[in-house]
């Protein structure tokens, strides 16, 4: 949902090259691969082992994936994400390319427009069934599941409560990370 935003809007800038971020056997990553392929753009990865010995480009699953759709792997520690990004965009533009950066988990306000318009979605099915839910429960790594859910129910007039269950940070954190998503 999110990739259907963010790579219409990397295209309608002239991209040539999608670079994006992740764990090392990321979801997300081989998400962004298959529609940077789908779509005739060169993909670039930012893997972040976040255990040490963790990323082997040779496994199976994700990895696996990422090299079968053509996709250049480059591991960084744990919290180099930020400089690993930083320092591809800046190789690629030297290299005459037209990087368009996806955040970690196609997280941003465009990003989630595709949760949005899920929400929506959910919405109006729940309405039509005149069966509300109790509570919406979902995944918060990166954020914008969660915070684009909230803006669709909210911007509906529906005030379901959401929840999102964080795979990563401490409560206090992910919900600031939830709070500027939402409020962006």
């Amino acid at each position: 949902m999110q990739l259907d935003y963010l790579v219409e809007e990397a295209i309608a800038e002239g991209a040539d090259t999608i670079v994006t971020c992740g764990a090392v056997q990321s979801n997300h990553c081989r998400l962004t691969a298959s529609a940077a392929a789908m779509e005739g753009l060169e993909c670039h990865l930012v893997l972040e082992e976040r255990v040490p010995g963790s990323y082997d480009p040779q496994a199976g699953g994700n990895n696996y994936a990422f090299s079968l759709l053509g996709a250049t792997q480059r591991c960084v520690p744990l919290d180099g994400v930020p400089e690993g990004v930083e320092a591809l965009m800046a190789e690629l533009k030297a290299a005459g390319k037209k990087p368009y950066f996806i955040p970690g988990g196609g997280s941003n306000a465009i990003g989630s427009l595709g949760y949005v318009k899920a929400a929506l979605s959910i919405v109006e099915a729940s309405r039509a069934a005149d069966k509300p839910f109790d509570a919406i429960v979902c995944c918060s790594g990166s954020g914008g599941t969660h915070s684009g859910m909230l803006a669709g129910l909210r911007a509906a007039g529906d005030s379901t409560p959401v929840y999102g269950v964080s795979v990563r940070f401490e409560t206090e954190r992910q919900a600031a990370n939830i709070h500027k998503q939402y409020v962006a």
